[in-house]
């Protein structure tokens, strides 16, 4: 049986919002500088081909499905005075801090098979020392705050403040660089960079864990069977649909994939530098992006979560599809745009969030058991395992079109046109911004039309488990 800590029940604290808002911040910026300067690192700076960049992430992903299972048990029978998931945040930083730093080694003296096999081997790497730091800290929002409206509102604040993090290195990453090295593509500017970002990330997710608290303590688990582990998951029925919903949203991973490639050579012609248009784009997206998800809480008063998720779908297929169409030759426009196209995936991420949340209330509710550290392994297995085939697909992609890195910026060194040379790259790129945006959001719709957590149901559940964990409480 779950007890409640004392004072559990009362208000969430506005320094434990901010405390949580900060490891979500550092976590973000670690992800987002991978996310975002990784791929352009290998291509560009290392000349990696698109090939064994595609390779390498799809090796990762395939290793994920041993990883986080893994991950996501130990973080279940983790029992310490702490919790079980603060522990994580508080160690697993300092082994992360220094194989992220690894990835932006300078070595592009190696030959061509040196340096893949070594960017291969470190990118496995990051990606089991970051599950031990991701897994935990998605686990800790339903161990952190117990009632709904102020999940809600906590969620809400945390990840907008959260996802400065995320903006940050895209703002801030290549102008850095440029400043340092003297160009976007200078070895040492990226490293140097590189290294100044992700360590200031794993000092907020360290530094945040000592002022979290875990409101609701688990017993602890002794020879539980590996079967017994996922029995929860298997019979958490909101927690499937959640799960092929992320599986379907999958392609809006080729966005972020394809932004650094659409701000390097879409507007080559016009003298606009990656070191501009890359943070500029970055920080606009980012701006929207906070605004969607504050509106959440004000939304959720007049729509259930499963209706404006719907809706949002609808909005954001439309939307990509417009820009699509608008094409984009102007620039000003296309931002302008592209502003108000991030909002639906905004509303639908934090939304998306907190239903993650009650599936795991669902679960204490239909089994007696919950398993933050197995849910969360799971939803971010699916979604690594898919982002990275996403990657691997942007990578291919590129090459059916023949993108080719040296090849283009010898053609931009001779004067030449980039738009009249290299038309069909150019174009894939874009539908990689847009269309592949737009097929995820019609996609997701036909899972969450049989979401049925909601309403009156849900709120019979909570007051069910309210009751069970007050009797626990007295008992114990």
């Amino acid at each position: 049986m779950f007890k409640l800590k004392e004072k559990a029940m009362g208000l969430i604290g506005g320094s434990e919002v901010l405390a949580y808002s900060f490891a979500i911040f550092g976590s973000s910026m670690v992800s987002a500088l991978l996310g975002s300067a990784l791929s352009f690192f290998y291509t560009e700076v290392l000349f990696l081909s698109t090939a064994a960049v595609g390779a390498i992430f799809l090796v990762a992903r395939i290793w994920d499905a041993v990883n986080d299972p893994v991950m996501g048990i130990l973080v279940d029978r983790t029992h310490t005075k702490w919790g079980k998931c603060v522990p994580y945040l508080r160690y697993a930083p300092i082994p992360l801090f220094f194989i992220s730093v690894f990835m932006f080694l300078p070595i592009v003296s190696l030959s061509p098979l040196t340096k893949t096999i070594l960017a291969g081997i470190f990118y496995v790497l990051f990606d089991a020392v970051f599950t031990a730091v991701e897994i935990p800290l998605q686990g800790l929002q339903p161990l952190l705050f117990i009632d709904q409206q102020e999940r809600n509102k906590a969620v809400s604040v945390s990840s907008t403040l959260g996802s400065t993090g995320t903006i940050l290195p895209g703002g801030l990453y290549f102008a850095l660089v440029l400043l340092v090295g003297g160009s976007e593509k200078s070895p040492m500017g990226n490293f140097a960079v590189a290294t100044t970002l992700i360590g200031i990330g794993c000092l907020c997710m360290m530094i945040s864990s000592r002022f979290l608290k875990e409101k609701i303590t688990p017993p602890a688990v002794h020879g539980k069977r590996l079967s017994q582990t996922f029995k929860p998951l298997l019979k958490n029925q909101p927690l499937m649909i959640l799960l092929l919903t992320s599986l379907l949203s999958s392609p809006t991973n080729m966005v972020g994939n394809a932004l650094v490639y659409f701000c390097t050579w879409n507007y080559a012609d016009t003298g606009l530098s990656t070191a501009f248009l890359f943070p500029l784009l970055q920080i606009s997206s980012g701006a929207s992006w906070m605004l969607s998800i504050l509106c959440v809480p004000f939304l959720l008063k007049h729509f259930s979560k499963k209706k404006l998720f719907l809706a949002m779908c609808v909005a954001g297929a439309l939307i990509n599809i417009g820009l699509f169409l608008i094409g984009y030759q102007n620039i000003w426009f296309y931002m302008i745009v592209k502003f108000f196209a991030n909002f639906p995936a905004g509303i639908i991420a934090t939304l998306n969030n907190l239903m993650i949340s009650d599936s795991i209330e669902y679960a204490e509710w239909k089994t007696g058991e919950r398993s933050e550290g197995v849910t969360f392994s799971a939803i971010k297995l699916i979604g690594k395992v898919s982002g990275a085939g996403m990657s691997a697909l942007t990578m291919f992609t590129l090459g059916l079109v023949r993108y080719d890195s040296k090849a283009m910026q010898a053609t931009l060194e001779a004067g030449l046109s980039i738009a009249g040379t290299y038309s069909r790259v150019l174009n894939m790129i874009y539908m990689l911004m847009t269309l592949s945006a737009a097929v995820a959001f019609v996609m997701q719709i036909i899972p969450m039309l049989f979401y049925k957590f909601q309403g009156n149901f849900q709120e019979q559940v909570l007051e069910e488990l309210k009751e069970r964990r007050a009797a626990a409480q007295e008992l114990g």
